[in-house]
């Protein structure tokens, strides 16, 4: 079941992994340094593999080799090296080797191997030979530039004993006949790994066939919950090595294991010029072809090093030892002779000891530079964090699946103390590839122990027989404790007085001492001196990194920004928050035992341990509460479309895509009974205007144009579409060569009636209403012209003629606009109260230029250039301080002009009114830049215009190869302007998109219910939503409180028009040409604490 369970999780573990790096390379790349963002996606890339193997090695359970009695052995020959420990360390070894005992019919030899040539010892071993001849002590002579003494050691004793390896030579004396090495197994044991009882009886009698067999190892001076620079242990004797020995790739650890002694012989000994002559040792065996076999029974307690400096030293070793074979030409990875599972399988440490050392000091870093410089790594959106969610519970589910609960946590806390350990392994990394370039040797480096001072008798009891591990299991089970699945040490028979007992004993006293008086001895000058000096730079880095987080945390709680402007980047800021306060929680753990050693550790792992899960529940918290949503800018461009297609008036062709409208408007006509059916209505009415049409067309064809790479290819074809439904009207309309129908229906009449447009004009006819040379329109004439003249430049290459059609007409209308020079609004009156014009040498100089454009002739440049500088000599006349909209195209005529001329004070004109908005314009609470004209003119068709104005002018500045920095600005303004409108600022005001999107629209034809239901002012007034979605409508918008009231009585907020769309239409094109290069990251890139770095100039 446990097999099935871990496979069902490696396999969830791949799809989470593969669904988390495809949402993080899709949505969360948009960053200024996209470099540093993959950067980063490539350490946890690195990272996640290290993790796969974890998991895929998991997915076999159950043991390896059958287990069965070892035979043809007679002779167990145990090894005990030693160099500098003393005796107190080496006696109860010895002793308990000695005192094992082995099967009927087998003789055992111990063998205490002492490098360090003392005296002490020898006496010693010297007077257990007086009673027992079948121990022995050797030492051998010195041997210059070893690498690992010992392996040396060891193999002094072994040549001794058995000879040389093939084809090499005998080199030191043999004491006569050597050995039979098929008939004998040795048993290798560290100077402080104390062999218990049973060990022999229970290792023989599951070794078999196999060559090694190996068991764990377990430590008397260090409680498991609280040594924080052991819990991988349980991870590896529990976990790893067990799943490995059922792969048949059991990784020997270089102490209390079993070896066959024809088996060593056959490979030449141990590696000698290996610092883990153990690791060598697995990966010789397997290339062999030999078995080896792991058994998960504690039969030896050993001693864990307690001085911080050799604990860093062991860890540097180990990592060492796998880089030394990493660098050289034992690499599991190019060893022909390995199998594939090999390969993979003995890389796991090298890869594992890589992935600490480079990149936790990436993760360690990030916080600190988005806080402090405000460079982020990923961008935070909505898809990412919920990918992020389901792969790190599955990861961390993955880590720590166990079927007990302190291992589940030790587990855990395995992942948290392995910071500890970066540096020492970055530094070993280092050390090993500096001497590999140099060509020098890396030496082998023991680990000193404490001194414990350990009755033999004592220390014997600490290994407890196998029917007594039956009986505590039972016991323990009794009283609800945490009970492996395997027979364990009895560490509490233990009675070494090492040092870490001694100060589990202080700790209680510590209560009936002052206050004063425990701070003077434990933490005053000397006390700290006297524990921090000689620690190495292990303890400064971990100083540094808590400092360093610490202030981070601070400095991000304090600078924090929660008035939602930063469009979602303050959750960046949240998270870094809560990233730098877990990173602190390993080097508490380091400096708490630096000056306490394991007293209060308990509660400090207890206290780290909640600091730590709250960090991680709480990121997760503000992550998906607050996270930024991904805007997808080409869909919300489809759905602008679509409400041009419901505002249309005509015969609806068949590709029509708004069910429920119908054809409407059919009998509009000149004075002379000529057709005027088509176009669009304005708002939510049933009237076309003509002011405000040809505005919202021109901008249509200049958003197609100027952002055509934005627009998908069938957008093309639709926006084409939608501005020839325009166009067609517009021809139509021109009945003479001055002469030109503005508008049809009366604003007047028929706002006073709701109703579909279907119904309200059904058999009723509608005369135009025109301007003529005696009722001239400069403004509608002008504006009408640029339209065609843009859409000509559309056609051109799609279909001429048209295109050839609608540009004569344009030259006709404004010739006809210059000639007879008025207001519209002054020549039919009807318009006066919905759109009425107060300057139209804009609309002539708009005109000219796209006809400029259109033609290529000299002369309308000159006419643009003519309308445009009597405008900005007046100071732009009644159109100063007005945003651009149809009855204001000075700005985006500026924009033409200075795209050809290059001209200063046209790119003054333009940049000024943009710099007015992205700094000067008060903003709501939320963000949104606001204008109140103390009028019906609504917030959002301002914004959306200036933001398409703006980013044509930032498109224009990177043509002419401007200040990026203002380009940059001016780009990350209209981004977070458009963002507001579709949720940003808190709900969607582009209806059928997004959350809490507008559904009371002020629009008569989406208000009412099919047909014959009867609509009236009563179902105007009634509070149910509109029955139809009027899919991609712009909302007028809310106040300068962010107040929307989602009334159709508000006419003002809830109304929606054809101007309202145009330009808000080709800021969503640009927005979707930018996220698909480098768009909302750099935003916000370098708005750190210290904004060194800061690419815009956008106001706090």
């Amino acid at each position: 079941m446990e097999a099935l369970i871990r496979r069902v999780l490696f396999l969830g573990y791949l799809l989470a992994t593969a669904f988390y790096f495809y949402v993080r390379i899709a949505f969360t790349l948009d960053v200024h340094w996209v470099w540093y963002s993959w950067l980063v996606l490539f350490f946890e890339l690195w990272g996640s593999t290290s993790v796969v193997l974890f998991a895929f090695v998991l997915t076999r359970t159950g043991g390896g080799p059958e287990k069965k009695p070892v035979t043809g052995i007679k002779i167990i020959r145990a090894l005990i090296p030693c160099y500098k420990e003393g005796l107190d360390i080496v006696k109860p070894t010895v002793t308990g080797a000695l005192t094992a005992p082995v099967p009927e019919g087998y003789t055992k030899h111990v063998y205490l191997l002492d490098d360090g040539r003392d005296d002490e010892k020898r006496k010693w071993i010297e007077s257990l030979q007086q009673t027992n001849p079948l121990v022995h002590y050797r030492i051998r002579p010195k041997k210059p530039n070893q690498v690992n003494g010992k392996s040396t050691n060891m193999n002094y004793t072994l040549r001794y004993l058995y000879g040389p390896p093939d084809n090499e030579e005998q080199v030191y004396e043999t004491d006569g006949e050597r050995n039979n090495a098929k008939e004998e197994l040795i048993a290798v044991f560290d100077a402080d790994q104390i062999c218990g009882h049973d060990f022999f009886m229970r290792a023989l009698s599951a070794m078999g066939e196999c060559a090694l067999l190996l068991t764990p190892q377990c430590f008397h001076n260090v409680p498991p919950y609280i040594d924080v620079f052991n819990h991988t242990n349980t991870q590896f004797y529990e976990y790893m090595l067990p799943a490995l020995d059922t792969w048949g790739c059991v990784s020997c650890t270089g102490t209390n294991y079993l070896l066959r002694s024809d088996a060593i012989k056959a490979m030449g000994y141990f590696a000698e010029d290996a610092v883990n002559e153990d690791y060598v040792l697995s990966l010789m065996l397997k290339r062999h072809g030999f078995k080896s076999k792991y058994l998960r029974e504690y039969l030896a307690a050993g001693e864990a090093p307690e001085d911080l400096r050799n604990i860093f030293k062991q860890r540097s070793r180990w990592c060492k030892g796998h880089m030394q074979v990493m660098m050289g030409p034992r690499n599991p990875l190019t060893d022909r002779r390995l199998p594939l599972i090999g390969k993979i399988f003995y890389s796991i440490g090298n890869l594992s000891y890589l992935c600490c050392a480079f990149c936790t000091p990436i993760f360690l870093i990030i916080p600190v530079l988005t806080i402090w410089l405000g460079i982020y790594p990923i961008d935070i959106t909505e898809e990412g964090v919920y990918a992020f969610a389901v792969y790190y519970f599955v990861l961390v589910f993955t880590l720590t699946l166990s079927g007990n609960i302190g291992h589940s946590f030790r587990l855990w806390l395995s992942t948290i103390s392995n910071n500890m350990f970066w540096f020492t392994y970055l530094k070993a990394f280092w050390s090993v590839f500096n001497k590999k370039i140099r060509k020098k040797d890396v030496v082998f480096k023991a680990t000193d122990k404490a001194v414990s001072v350990v009755a033999n008798k004592s220390v014997m009891d600490s290994v407890v027989s196998v029917k007594e591990k039956k009986e505590n299991k039972d016991k323990t089970k009794e009283h609800g404790g945490d009970v492996p699945s395997f027979q364990s040490v009895d560490r509490s028979e233990a009675t070494s007085v090492t040092s870490s007992v001694s100060s589990a004993e202080e700790e209680t006293s510590e209560v009936s001492r002052s206050c004063c008086g425990f701070l003077s001895e434990e933490l005053g000058p000397k006390a700290l001196k006297a524990k921090l000096t000689g620690q190495g730079g292990e303890l400064w880095m971990n100083i540094i990194v808590l400092l360093l987080s610490g202030s981070t945390a601070v400095a991000g709680f304090v600078t924090l920004d929660t008035s939602g402007r930063r469009g979602g980047h303050d959750v960046v800021q949240v998270v870094s928050i809560f990233w730098a306060i877990y990173n602190t929680v390993p080097c508490f753990f380091f400096l708490h035992y630096a000056l306490f050693q394991f007293r209060g550790m308990k509660t400090v792992v207890t206290l780290g341990s909640i600091v730590a899960i709250i960090s991680v529940v709480s990121s997760f918290v503000v992550l998906v509460l607050k996270s930024r949503v991904v805007h997808h800018y080409t869909d919300v461009v489809d759905h602008s479309f679509m409400f041009y297609e419901a505002q249309r008036s005509g015969v609806l062709p068949e590709s029509n895509r708004i069910p429920w409208r119908q054809d409407s408007g059919l009998l509009d006509q000149t004075v002379d009974g000529e057709s005027l059916v088509g176009g669009y209505y304005d708002a939510g009415d049933t009237v076309k205007f003509g002011l405000p049409m040809a505005v919202a067309t021109s901008f249509l064809a200049w958003g197609l144009i100027d952002f055509n790479n934005g627009y998908s290819a069938n957008q093309v074809v639709v926006g084409r579409d939608t501005i020839k439904w325009a166009t067609d009207y517009f021809i139509r309309a021109h009945t003479a060569k001055n002469e030109f129908y503005a508008q049809v229906g009366r604003g007047t009449v028929e706002h006073k009636q709701w109703d579909r447009p279907e119904v309200l004009l059904m058999d009723k006819e509608r005369i135009g209403m025109m301007i003529n040379e005696t009722h001239p329109g400069s403004d509608v004439a002008g504006s009408t012209a640029a339209a065609l003249a843009a859409a000509s430049i559309l056609f051109r290459d799609v279909d001429f003629d048209y295109s050839e059609e609608l540009l004569e007409h344009a030259i006709d209308l404004h010739e006809f606009a210059r000639k007879f020079k008025g207001f519209y609004s002054d020549s039919i009156d009807d318009v006066g109260f919905f759109y009425k014009s107060n300057e139209y040498r804009d609309d002539l100089a708009w005109g000219a230029m796209w006809l400029h454009l259109a033609t290529e002739e000299e002369q309308y440049l000159d006419l643009g250039k003519k309308f445009m500088t009597q405008l900005l000599k007046d100071d732009l006349g009644k159109l100063k301080g007005q945003a651009v909209d149809w009855n204001n195209v000075a700005q985006p005529a500026c924009l033409l002009l200075y795209r050809v001329t290059s001209e200063d004070k046209y790119r003054d004109c333009v940049e000024d009114y943009v710099e007015t908005w992205t700094k000067k314009v008060t903003s709501t609470p939320n963000g949104l830049a606001y204008i109140d004209h103390g009028d019906d003119t609504t917030s959002l068709r301002d914004t959306g215009n200036t933001a398409m104005l703006a980013f044509a002018y930032a498109n224009e500045m990177d043509h002419k190869g401007r200040s990026k920095s203002k380009r940059w600005t001016y780009e990350c303004w209209g981004m977070l302007q458009i963002r507001y409108m579709l949720g940003d600022g808190g709900d969607s005001f582009v209806v059928g998109y997004g959350k809490n999107y507008p559904t009371h629209i002020h629009h008569r034809g989406s208000t009412c219910p099919d047909s014959p239901d009867l609509c009236d002012w009563p179902t105007h007034d009634s509070d149910v939503p509109n029955r139809h979605t009027l899919l991609g409508a712009l909302v007028g918008g809310p106040d300068q409180n962010d107040v929307y009231r989602d009334e159709r009585w508000d006419i003002k907020q809830s109304e929606v028009a054809l101007d309202y769309n145009a330009g808000f239409t080709g800021a969503l094109a640009r927005l979707a040409r930018i996220q698909s290069h480098s768009g909302f990251g750099q935003c916000y890139h370098g708005d750190g604490v210290i904004d060194w770095f800061r690419v815009i100039d956008l106001p706090n």
